[in-house]
């Protein structure tokens, strides 16, 4: 009798837990918590301490300011080259290259005039001048990484696809613009 007592209970507490677990488990999946779940996972992160930033990641890009002070909207491959250069010698960490660069860009007018004033001829190279130690810095630093385009309409001259540089390896490009439908 006191047996039976006790397997009664034990089998009306376990009825009882998987219906409240079932019922649970059926409101997750059709989002009821949902809410809840990314208000608490908010706070979490609110109350998590904050991580120091670290200066040894750097983005390379071009804003607006830059274009007005440099008078153009393209680095060159060879400018490119130098500013990744002086980069590289601080050792960062890593170092996000912003700017789509899928084939080589030459030196503008004042930069050829510069390279012939220092007795460079640059005209005469096979590539734009600058774009071989461009692609040098790829393929000497595993911690540079370049972007491309993945989201547009193949075809279109003004929304067409933009690979990462050619020597970036697929491992060191990300895709910036990409389309959520």
């Amino acid at each position: 009798m006191k047996f039976n007592k006790i397997t009664h209970k034990f089998t009306d507490s376990w009825f009882i837990s998987i219906i409240i677990s079932l019922l649970i488990i059926i409101l997750r999946l059709i989002g009821s918590f949902e809410q809840l779940e990314l208000n608490l996972f908010d706070i979490y992160y609110k109350l998590a301490p904050d991580e120091p930033r670290d200066e040894r990641i750097i983005l390379v890009g071009i804003t607006e300011a830059d274009i007005e002070k440099l008078k153009t909207n393209r680095l060159s491959d060879l400018q490119l080259y130098q500013i990744l250069s002086q980069i590289e010698k601080s050792h960062p960490a890593a170092v996000g290259i912003d700017i789509f660069r899928d084939h080589p860009v030459p030196p503008n007018y004042w930069e050829l005039r510069k390279l012939q004033q220092q007795g460079i001829d640059a005209l005469n190279s096979v590539e734009p001048f600058g774009h071989e130690k461009f692609l040098s810095i790829f393929k000497n630093n595993p911690n540079f990484f370049a972007i491309g385009k993945q989201a547009g309409i193949k075809g279109d001259k003004d929304f067409d696809l933009v690979s990462p540089p050619p020597s970036s390896k697929r491992a060191n490009s990300g895709y910036r613009g990409c389309l959520r439908l």
